[in-house]
């Protein structure tokens, strides 16, 4: 176990000692600690004590006084430094006199312990060379105080015109954003009307070009019924016959197709096949040939359709393609009951050749 008491100063003089500290502190050792208190007595020949304070496990910090001039702390740690420290400001004649300080403990055979140590206190009125010293002292810190104060004052003084600076960029930085801000929102308002102007303009083309494609769809429909006869719905698809004989050239026939939004008739599975077959048996059969999509032209035996560029799918009559006389488009041929074969891809309209268009619903 270590026990302390601290007094310090313990000699003061009167009305010159600005601050006087009791320190009183104990590390425990198998112990369990109970209370730190302290007393005063100022008679120290014959000391008669008084509590002043006191720190315990189960009150914590406790006052017996009331003196506005003191501060108390403590606190208790039976694993460590338990304390209790008592500091008076610009102490008194009274606070002279004889301390001390108890320790109330318990052994670790259930033993309660008090140990104890005590601190004299001295005070003595002040002299001429002690006054004279004081005073020597606190102008000697005014002076400082002075030099600090006009050092800080020079600071603040630079500190304050800096500002003032900044603040007087900040509203001439302000003044010009305002009047560019000023100027913009003119200038984007004249933009803005222009753009009104523009787009009331583009508002009545678009506006005439809508009715333009309307009438065009109109003027295509009517077209597509004097033109062609058309299926019923395929997945999605029909399928447009030329309802007469005319001129055959594939890449007119394709035209004509793709103006009505599709292609040369492509039958890419059995179904599909079977489906326009039946058509073209039941309308077509006023042509020898109706022409399709598919074509070896230019890479001969190697039959492709013109729109997909994918294989042509084997629906052909038998003995096709033959390739007599150099023929090279794909078409349904009536003397094999509209069968697949090949046929020239330029045909007068004397031979009874019309074409196919496939297009969407």
């Amino acid at each position: 176990m270590f026990q302390a008491l601290i007094v310090s100063p313990s000699n003061m003089t009167l009305g010159l000692t600005e601050t006087m500290r009791l320190e009183c502190s104990i590390k425990i050792v198998n112990k369990s600690l109970i209370a730190i208190v302290v007393s005063h007595s100022r008679d120290t020949v014959q000391p008669t004590f008084t509590y002043i304070s006191s720190v315990s496990s189960f009150q914590g910090v406790n006052n017996y006084i009331s003196d506005t001039s003191m501060y108390v702390t403590g606190a208790i740690n039976n694993t460590g430094l338990s304390y209790l420290n008592i500091t008076w400001s610009y102490p008194q004649e009274e606070s002279a006199g004889l301390y001390k300080c108890e320790v109330n403990e318990i052994d670790e055979i259930g033993k309660p312990l008090r140990v104890s140590s005590t601190a004299t206190v001295s005070v003595a009125l002040p002299n001429i060379g002690s006054v004279i010293s004081e005073i020597n002292h606190l102008r000697k810190e005014l002076s400082e105080l002075k030099f600090e104060f006009s050092s800080l004052k020079n600071v603040v003084s630079l500190e304050i015109s800096s500002l003032k600076n900044l603040f007087n960029n900040v509203d001439n930085k302000t003044e010009t954003l305002q009047q560019k801000n000023e100027n913009e929102s003119a200038h984007w308002t004249a933009v803005d009307n222009q753009n009104k102007i523009r787009f009331a303009s583009i508002e009545n083309k678009t506006n005439s070009v809508v009715h333009m494609q309307e009438n065009f769809v109109k003027t295509i429909a009517s077209s597509r019924d004097e033109l062609f006869i058309s299926s019923n719905n395929f997945k999605g698809k029909k399928y447009l016959l030329t309802k007469e004989a005319a001129f055959f050239y594939p890449s007119l026939a394709q035209a004509v197709c793709t103006l009505f939004g599709g292609y040369l008739a492509e039958m890419d599975t059995s179904e599909e096949f079977n489906f326009v077959r039946t058509f073209v048996r039941s309308h077509g059969s006023q042509f020898m040939q109706v022409m399709a999509g598919g074509s070896d032209e230019g890479h001969e035996g190697h039959w492709t359709f013109r729109h997909s560029k994918s294989a042509v799918v084997s629906f052909w009559g038998p003995g096709e393609p033959d390739n007599y006389n150099g023929e090279n488009c794909q078409n349904f041929y009536r003397n094999l009951d509209y069968r697949m074969a090949d046929g020239h891809c330029i045909a007068l309209s004397s031979t009874s050749v019309g074409f196919l268009c496939e297009v969407p619903a």
